[in-house]
């Protein structure tokens, strides 16, 4: 599943490399990728492509579920 992450001035601090997001850009573009790199500026996917954080509409991550393992008692 995907979680909402609010742009900010520590936005480095919530996406890193190897993330998967989606993006809506301001003029309507839907990207989904793997973040390689983050800047202060933007982000670059696998994809080659670089999206400046000005540019964002909205900014999704993916959220790695942990499996919960049930333990049978004895």
């Amino acid at each position: 599943s995907f979680k909402v992450v609010q742009i900010s001035d520590n936005i480095t601090s919530d996406i890193h490399e190897g993330d998967r997001v989606k993006i809506v850009t301001k003029d309507g573009r839907d990207v989904e990728f793997k973040v390689v790199s983050v800047t202060s500026e933007g982000v670059t996917g696998d994809n080659q492509q670089v999206i400046r954080f000005s540019d964002v509409a909205k900014l999704e991550k993916a959220e790695v579920s942990v499996p919960r393992i049930q333990v049978a008692s004895a």
